[in-house]
């Protein structure tokens, strides 16, 4: 039985990847910061799919203390890890910090999982395991500084959000040429346009509008898991990874999103505020 870890699999595209994987006869962990939810979500897919492997972690993304030590957790408890699936992502409308301080778009799209993943690299390696990472067409809207990822000033959303995104799509071109040899495949996407409490977390009122008028024109959360199950388990692939998917097919990203040189200093500033804020 293949293996699948899902961060943010409690609502939305999250939950409907993993009832999706759990139909394919995976055993599905999920790594979540509500226990009681995510006991009451693991109880209700056994009961709709009929398959009894699935399982929780508790953790906080907006910590990275608390990845980290979920991940020692998982290390200890899990022989494989055939798929590993970063989903869980935010936006937010007024400016947050992370409990490490550093601008919450960043810490919560991006650095948790880079810091997750990279934790889990001897695990991964061994399974030669799918690494499937959610991005956004909102990517396109980005303006990425590396120089300012605090964005303390002139704070716009949407920019920085697609700053995240961008950061997704890096970060799986710079998993593909340092794991690539070692036999893992990484992918990104983008899931559509979905109906889910997704940006709820939105505390203007006018965006909460937008987004309600929208809903109509929006696909369903299970719509939006589509592409995510097949980049996770569609035979074949391997020969596109790195690549960025949109509707279950190949897409051609924006010109920074291939972009070598910026993913591989992405990498090395996601590493070195890692070690300032866990030392």
């Amino acid at each position: 039985m293949k293996t699948a870890l899902i961060t943010g699999a409690t609502n939305g595209i999250g939950l409907e990847t993993a009832k999706a994987l759990l139909e394919k006869d995976f055993s599905v962990y999920m790594i979540a910061r509500n226990k009681s939810k995510a006991e009451k979500v693991c109880k209700d897919l056994m009961t709709e799919t009929g398959n009894k492997n699935c399982h929780f972690y508790i953790a906080d993304l907006a910590s990275l203390e608390s990845v980290k030590a979920i991940a020692k957790i998982i290390n200890s408890d899990l022989q494989k890890i055939d798929v590993l699936i970063n989903n869980a992502g935010g936006i937010f409308q007024e400016r947050e910090e992370s409990k490490d301080g550093i601008e919450m778009h960043f810490a919560m799209n991006h650095l948790a999982h880079f810091l997750l993943t990279n934790e889990l690299e001897m695990l991964l390696k061994a399974s030669d395991a799918r690494i499937v990472s959610l991005s956004s067409e909102a990517h396109r809207m980005a303006n990425l500084n590396l120089d300012n990822i605090q964005e303390k000033e002139s704070y716009n959303a949407m920019r920085i959000y697609g700053n995240a995104k961008l950061c997704n799509i890096l970060f799986t071109k710079g998993l593909v040429k340092r794991w690539g040899k070692d036999g893992v495949t990484a992918y990104c996407l983008h899931p559509g346009v979905v109906r889910t409490g997704f940006a709820m977390n939105a505390d203007g009122g006018a965006w909460k509008l937008i987004f309600k008028l929208a809903q109509p024109f929006m696909n369903s959360a299970s719509k939006g898991a589509e592409t995510s199950a097949y980049c996770a388990t569609e035979e074949g692939i391997e020969l596109y990874s790195g690549k960025y998917f949109k509707s279950c097919k190949v897409t051609k990203p924006s010109a920074a999103a291939e972009n070598e040189a910026l993913a591989d200093r992405l990498w090395q500033i996601s590493q070195q505020l890692i070690s300032e804020k866990l030392t």
